[in-house]
């Protein structure tokens, strides 16, 4: 019998219950003679039950399986978990935040397992086309461009971007020509992604919610919130 889940939705990012009728599970055993032994396979649909989403989550599981003393198949370790729908982790940011940068952003997280080196040099190039746009910075290098950012930004901004440009290599890369894959950990890749969305809350985010609450105290079409906004340093 199908059980409630303890569910974030990937789409619209609510903490939930998911009941058992928003949910689906179907399983079966590859027992054929097979050069990887037993496994177990699995897919599972879970239905968002937040009524302003309703988006579902694809996600197929392979574990390793065996049989027991009786006779019976027991399931074993996770060999491999495949998110097919939404096909990554990626965050739902909203349209307004440039095309380039999103496009980046999410190419990153859809590569993160399959290639940590891609991932990570995407975030790099998407890491310097928001410090472009948003600070209109622009040097020959990212990390000249870095050294800029540092006298704008608050400090405690500028401790999170340290701290992920000086893990492991990343803080040479960003010395280097962006159009180059350079080696790359998962975990390297994972935090620069995870810098990422911050920066894009942070900045882009806070940004339009700030002209929204001005919007709403002036008459209006005095101040449209598509009229460019320029950020200055203090």
């Amino acid at each position: 019998m199908t059980q409630d889940l303890q569910w974030t939705c990937p789409f619209c990012e609510r903490e939930t219950v998911v009941p058992a009728s928003k949910l689906k599970w179907h399983a079966d055993w590859v027992a054929i003679e097979n050069a990887r032994g037993p496994h177990r396979v699995a897919y599972r649909l879970v239905v968002c039950p937040n009524q302003a989403c309703r988006q579902f989550a694809f996600t197929v599981f392979l574990h390793q399986a065996k049989q027991d003393g009786r006779g019976l198949w027991r399931v074993g370790s996770l060999v491999k978990r495949w998110d097919l729908i939404p096909p990554s982790k990626a965050k739902a940011f909203p349209e307004f935040v440039p095309k380039s940068i999103l496009n980046d952003y999410r190419e990153a997280c859809l590569l993160l397992e399959l290639s940590p080196k891609a991932s990570a040099a995407l975030s790099r190039r998407c890491l310097q086309e928001m410090i472009r746009d948003y600070w209109g910075i622009k040097k020959d290098t990212l990390g000249q461009e870095l050294d800029e950012l540092r006298r704008r930004v608050d400090p405690l901004t500028w401790q999170a971007i340290e701290a992920v440009r000086n893990f492991g290599r990343i803080g040479t890369h960003t010395e280097r020509d962006l159009g180059l894959i350079h080696d790359a950990e998962p975990e390297e890749a994972q935090k620069l992604i995870a810098l990422i969305e911050v920066l894009i809350k942070d900045w882009y985010l806070t940004r339009q919610e700030r002209l929204e609450r001005l919007n709403a105290l002036v008459a209006p079409g005095e101040v449209r919130a598509d009229q460019p906004f320029v950020a200055v340093a203090e």
